[in-house]
């Protein structure tokens, strides 16, 4: 039993030895090859300006050969294109930026910059008024004397806190001697006008950001005005009917009991 126990102890202190030796050859061999390796690699940094401007090329393309617009008597180049673009607000860029270039839709962009559908749609394809447009310049040149700031509705650096319109709405209102309304309500009188004004429901839907038609009719569909008369009207004398002078029909009639009655011509 003594002798047994003797063997098996051998026997592994003969495995245990075998690994090992296998284990150190192999490290032996792994270190030899990366030494190999290392004497014939040679970092970017170590090579000369000659030796790195061999490893590429650089293909250069003069920019009459780009594709060039004309608008307004002005040719717009890329370099316009891509100093009008840094001029953007960075929100309103990334947006035209990933719609454009990368061809993502509306809801992708959505969930991809973390902000509401509408908000995408008006980034991209809002547009002003020139009178809105004046009274946002007149209040950037005063801003740019009290801070310095993206927040359009800021006078101290400091984002405008979501009371501040709702109480100049009802301070101007009870001036005004007029209505209250909420500042929600201020998209719908938006849409209102624009429906009075007789504009075309797509731009209207595109204007409040709607992701279809349907939800713009839906909202506001009730405010657009009984128009049948006018198109019974506009329809009258649209089309006259004039009997051909070579038709060999003299009396014709869709009645199954009234029989259609030709004639000879001449």
């Amino acid at each position: 039993m003594i002798e047994s126990d003797r063997t098996e102890w051998q026997i592994r202190c003969a495995f245990n030895a075998f690994c090992k030796r296998v284990l150190k050859s192999a490290t032996i061999d792994i270190y030899n090859e990366r030494r190999h390796q290392q004497s014939k690699e040679m970092t970017f940094s170590d090579l000369t300006p000659q030796e790195a401007h061999q490893l590429y090329s650089v293909d250069h393309y003069s920019e009459d050969n780009t594709e060039k617009f004309q608008l307004a008597d002005k040719r717009i180049t890329t370099h316009l294109l891509a100093e009008a673009m840094h001029t953007l607000p960075e929100e309103k860029r990334n947006t035209v930026l990933l719609y454009y270039f990368l061809q993502l839709s509306d809801q992708e962009i959505s969930e991809q910059l973390k902000v509401p559908r509408s908000t995408v749609q008006y980034r991209r394809a809002s547009a002003l008024d020139s009178d809105t447009l004046r009274l946002l310049q007149e209040w950037q040149a005063v801003q740019e004397n009290q801070c310095k700031t993206h927040f359009i509705l800021s006078y101290n650096g400091m984002p405008t806190q979501k009371h501040t319109i709702s109480y100049a709405i009802t301070r101007f209102a009870k001036a005004a001697n007029i209505h209250r309304i909420k500042i929600h309500g201020l998209r719908h009188s938006h849409a209102s006008l624009l429906i009075s004004m007789g504009e075309n429901p797509l731009v209207i839907k595109d204007r409040l950001g709607h992701e279809d038609i349907q939800t713009t009719l839906g909202t506001y569909g009730h405010l657009y005005p009984n128009s049948n008369f006018q198109v019974a009207d506009r329809l009258s004398s649209l089309v006259q009917l004039k009997t051909s002078e070579h038709t060999q029909i003299e009396h014709y009639s869709s009645n199954q009991f009234v029989n259609t009655t030709f004639q000879s011509v001449p």
